[in-house]
């Protein structure tokens, strides 16, 4: 009942658009590895076909498109996109000591150092979003030890980066 409370009562109209704007790009997202021309090309055109049965009530498959490519190339998010040599890990589920699966957006290795993102739909929750990513740094760095890990979160709404730490 709580959900439901929470879906029809608590958040507006407005309020869920902007969720399932956010979950559709996060999902668009999850396709693309760099900003060379043809992955990109080729991670949209995948991200739209499997899209489609996942989210049927996106009709205007362009405009998220081009949300997508304003996002990776918007100048302070652009070196998590823009990843030259380093490796690139999309929705990477990773088991913590408690056997708990955990999904990390975005993560770049590099030999030194590694970044880890998290896409939020906006900043409604912030503190706990800070605690989740915190909690995924700390479990990145057991697996990758002596690799210093910096956690960032990218909200989509309006495509701002908030460092965690």
């Amino acid at each position: 009942m709580d959900f439901l409370k929470e879906e029809f009562v608590e958040n507006p109209a407005h309020r869920r658009e902007v969720r399932r704007r956010g979950e559709a790009l996060h999902f668009i997202l999850s396709y693309v590895k760099s900003l060379e021309a043809a992955d990109l090309s080729e991670a949209m055109a995948s991200a739209q076909r499997a899209g489609t049965l996942g989210f049927p009530s996106v009709t205007d498959w362009k405009a998220l498109e081009e949300d997508v490519r304003c996002l990776v190339h918007e100048p302070q998010l652009k070196p998590f996109f823009d990843t030259g040599t380093r490796e690139v890990f999309c929705e990477l589920e990773v088991v913590d000591a408690f056997g708990e699966a955990k999904r990390i957006d975005r993560l770049i290795v590099g030999n030194d150092s590694i970044d880890l993102i998290d896409y939020k739909s906006s900043q409604d929750g912030r503190d706990d979003h800070h605690a989740q990513v915190k909690k995924y740094v700390q479990l990145v760095g057991e697996l990758y030890p002596g690799r210093r890990v910096r956690g960032w979160l990218i909200y989509l709404n309006d495509r701002s980066l908030e460092a965690v730490g």
